[in-house]
């Protein structure tokens, strides 16, 4: 039996068996494609870049190898390649913009012919950023976000470190194209988590703590990554001065442990949930900053 539950701002996310058996079959392939895509990535990065550049922390000469655009002490890599998770693997770099004269980048989800809709994905060159303090500010009114569409906001990811790839997210909203298909509505949630076996459906596989979404057309969120546990945070507003609107601790052995984790954003549109994924607009959402201290930097 179908069944949606809501207490407390939380939201059933998939949780039925048909849900289930759809993420963690979509979720096997996107594993699957992103390997792959890491292994080439890898060759090209080995052959491209000049040496002295230590790939995997990026130290020796600089924020990591040159990607598309510098940003925010590191350099960054707009996606070219097509796949998951987007429903239709189509991804466009021209949807990620180089950073404007405040320092910003957009991300934007467009739909030229109005049945094939591109998302938008960038990620650090750098690999392995480990324990340390992440902070993100986004300016994106979330109760508007159209209910195919997936702000995958800041998360954590490596497709060599199964089961779980050491995928933290610090932010990711969207209302999983809406429930329609199950006789059900679901809003617009946020959640703060991290996947510890993809290999498994969710609520199973992962732990995550979902909340309301609110009217705030700027958040700042906020997480610190230490052994065996992890903090977040949300304010609305810029920095940490704010209302704090949610803080979720996770602590406990299945916490990602760092190894060559890329830090991504990401604009997609999902597939099921009674959305109608081919049709969706034009989205964008601007993001105002980023920054990584390390946890050797980072003050009690």
């Amino acid at each position: 039996m179908v069944r949606l539950i809501r207490s407390a701002g939380l939201r059933a996310r998939c949780r039925t068996s048909l849900q289930a058996l759809a993420a963690h079959l979509n979720r096997s392939a996107a594993k699957q494609l992103a390997l792959l895509t890491a292994v080439s990535l890898i060759i090209l990065t080995a052959m491209s870049f000049p040496k002295g550049i230590d790939m995997a922390s990026g130290t020796a000469a600089g924020p990591a190898p040159l990607g598309s655009f510098a940003w925010k002490g590191f350099n960054w890599e707009k996606r070219v390649w097509s796949g998951p998770p987007q429903y239709n693997q189509i991804f466009d770099p021209a949807n990620v913009s180089n950073p404007d004269a405040n320092g910003h980048v957009t991300l934007s989800l467009s739909n030229p012919t109005g049945t094939a809709p591109a998302g938008a994905e960038f990620q650090s060159t750098r690999q392995g950023f480990g324990y340390g303090t992440y902070s993100t500010t986004v300016e994106k009114s979330l109760s508007l976000l159209q209910k195919e569409v997936v702000w995958g906001c800041l998360y954590t990811y490596d497709p060599l470190a199964g089961p779980g790839y050491n995928e933290i997210d610090l932010c990711e909203a969207s209302a999983w194209g809406g429930g329609a298909m199950y006789g059900q509505s679901w809003p617009v949630t946020q959640g703060h988590g991290y996947w510890f076996d993809a290999d498994k459906p969710t609520d199973e596989g992962n732990k995550k703590t979902d909340f309301e979404v609110t009217d705030n057309p700027i958040l700042t969120h906020k997480m610190v990554w230490e052994p065996g546990k992890l903090t977040f945070e949300t304010y609305a507003g810029e920095r940490y001065t704010g209302q704090l609107l949610k803080r979720t601790v996770l602590q406990g052995p299945t916490v990602p442990v760092p190894a060559r984790e890329a830090i991504h954003f990401n604009l997609w549109v999902v597939a099921g949930g009674g959305g109608d994924p081919a049709h969706v607009q034009p989205e964008k959402v601007i993001i105002r900053d980023f920054s990584f201290t390390p946890a050797s930097s980072v003050r009690p």
